[in-house]
């Protein structure tokens, strides 16, 4: 079995392609050919662009799309960011005959206890997906926010004064990069096996359980003086706060 990568540049992307290079013949996509070959330099994982062709009978990795994390998230944007992802699906269909299954990433809606947009857009994700996809089984990546040192989140905290948040003391979901990918080596693993079956949804938490203030020490590191923040005001404007917010 082959492993095709879309948007294999990415945090999750790559390191999952680095880690099973040395079980399977991997196929990372990327609009930037150039780029892509050099972070891969020394490695087997095979570079391509969008246009094709791919090895049929592929596990296919879905993390292409505008990202939800980079910038400020209103619901105009969150629509833009479904519409991107649908339009890879779509293309990665094409371009793949007869694969094993899709695993699409990008979606949050176990993070989130209460109906929000970005629950709706996860949910409508899933949803859609499966329905372009037809009789291929879909696994919906279910993450919890993903901590590395490269992580969207880490970089925007560590651009602000350090903050606790009143009251701060829920949990919120996260999931470490190193995690994510064993449990995405064991979900291709298992995908090799002739008829086996892939569960639906794959939520992919680690633990130990973070309050909302212990993962803002996490990112930020600890002060001695840090900028009280009441936690209301994660729900004005930027739709990413939900993810802080609904643990």
């Amino acid at each position: 079995m082959d492993i095709v990568i879309a948007g294999g540049t990415g945090l999750l992307g790559q390191a999952l392609a680095l880690r099973l290079v040395s079980e399977f013949r991997v196929y990372v996509l990327s609009r930037d050919v150039r780029r892509a070959t050099s972070l891969f330099k020394g490695t087997d994982v095979l570079i391509q662009d969008y246009a094709g062709p791919l090895p049929g009978g592929a596990l296919i990795f879905n993390f292409a799309g505008e990202s939800l994390g980079a910038r400020r998230l209103t619901l105009k944007r969150l629509d833009k960011c479904l519409q991107s992802r649908l339009d890879c699906v779509r293309h990665l269909k094409a371009l793949c005959p007869a694969p094993v299954a899709l695993v699409q990433g990008s979606g949050y809606s176990a993070l989130l206890s209460t109906d929000s947009p970005l629950k709706r857009f996860a949910l409508t994700l899933e949803t859609q997906c499966r329905a372009l996809m037809g009789p291929v089984p879909v696994t919906a990546l279910r993450p919890g926010i993903i901590l590395s040192e490269d992580a969207a989140i880490t970089r925007i905290f560590r651009k602000l004064p350090p903050l606790t948040f009143i009251p701060g003391t829920h949990h919120v979901p996260y999931v470490t990069l190193e995690d994510a990918v064993t449990a995405l080596c064991a979900l291709a693993r298992n995908a090799a096996v002739p008829d086996s079956q892939l569960p639906e949804a794959l939520t992919l938490e680690s633990t130990p359980p973070l309050t909302l203030n212990a993962l803002t020490a996490r990112l930020q590191g600890e002060h001695r003086f840090k900028l009280p923040l009441p936690l209301f005001l994660l729900r004005t404007g930027d739709l990413r706060g939900a993810l802080l917010l609904n643990g």
